[in-house]
């Protein structure tokens, strides 16, 4: 007679519970002081979000995470960034971030001479165009050079050279420490400001707004190296 075992098997069951995080909305911005035709961008730093919605306090909005924004009028606007949990159940509202714009033809006022000089000095030598970028509504695009080069004067003259050898003279006028008037082989001629300038990197961006179209915000950047 054969036997037989009967084994049984006892389950247990485990129950998870989860605490579900509620979503808290909060951001910061790049800068907070600009010029008419500036590209801000912004950075979600919200926990739990899901959905976002950014008030930029012009009448534009985005539902980017990261968006950039650009401001064609002067003034102070109060940006806020609204986001919400996976189910849009629970709402999460930041506090505003004051984005102040500044007329850039009211910041231009004419330096004077030592102010310009300490530009100068900081101007002259030889300089290698490294890279422009043209930029329309914040959407840049790249153009690299190499053997592009520029030897400013202290008169004011640039003796330059294009990618073929090609020489001719430009010139350049500083109107004062953050402005600078650039006739140069490369880029349009024009009132750039002085975005960085140490003894190996120069940084010169010429914004220009066609107020007759307002969303036409272009910006040329010219970078050199030394």
């Amino acid at each position: 007679m054969k036997k037989f075992t009967l084994f049984l098997l006892a389950g247990s069951a485990l129950a998870f519970t989860s605490c579900k995080e509620d979503p808290a909305a909060s951001f910061s911005a790049d800068k907070t002081e600009v010029q008419v035709g500036d590209v801000v961008k912004f950075t979600d730093n919200s926990t739990a979000a899901y959905n976002h919605v950014w008030d930029f306090g012009d009448g534009e909005w985005s539902t980017a995470i990261n968006p950039t924004h650009v401001y064609y009028d002067e003034g102070t606007y109060n940006v806020t960034l609204q986001v919400t949990d996976d189910n849009g159940g629970t709402v999460s509202l930041s506090s505003p971030k004051a984005i102040t714009v500044l007329d850039s033809v009211n910041a231009m006022i004419e330096g004077d001479q030592e102010e310009k000089n300490a530009v100068i000095v900081q101007m002259v030598g030889n300089w290698e165009l490294d890279q422009i970028t043209y930029s329309y509504n914040g959407n840049p695009t790249f153009e690299n050079f190499s053997n592009t080069r520029g030897d400013f004067a202290a008169d004011g003259d640039i003796f330059q050279q294009d990618e073929k050898g090609n020489k001719s003279i430009g010139y350049y006028n500083v109107y004062n420490s953050d402005f600078v008037y650039v006739s140069f082989i490369e880029g349009p001629s024009a009132l750039y400001q002085i975005d960085e300038l140490s003894e190996t990197r120069m940084k010169l961006v010429y914004t220009y707004t066609d107020f007759n179209l307002p969303s036409n915000v272009s910006k040329t950047t010219l970078e050199f190296r030394r």
